[in-house]
């Protein structure tokens, strides 16, 4: 973690832009990422999320496969976060064939 602190520094406080949500104190049994053989998984869509979101065909389910409109709706829900106690309880972590 502190590494990840080093390569990613707070500029500023989190606000509606920009959010990092850490807590020392949450400790995790495993590693959910392994396969990856990475310790941040970076993803980028071609358009912001908002914007997807606003899509009709984002909720066709003939137009886009399930596991793409389950991230996207997982993503959404974690965007609206404060803090990572809220992440946890709500069991937003993705897994990894989601990702994939």
């Amino acid at each position: 973690m502190k590494r990840l602190e080093e390569l990613y520094p707070r500029l500023e406080p989190n606000n509606e832009k920009v959010r990092i949500l850490k807590n020392p104190q949450f400790l995790f049994k495993s590693r959910l990422f392994l396969q990856f053989n990475i310790d941040i998984k970076k993803i980028k869509l071609r358009e912001k999320l908002n914007k997807l979101l606003y899509k009709p065909e984002i909720y066709m389910r003939s137009q886009v496969p399930e596991k793409f409109y389950d991230i996207l709706m997982i993503f959404n829900q974690i965007r609206k976060c404060y803090k990572i106690a809220e992440i946890v309880s709500s069991n937003l972590f993705p897994n990894t064939e989601h990702l994939i």
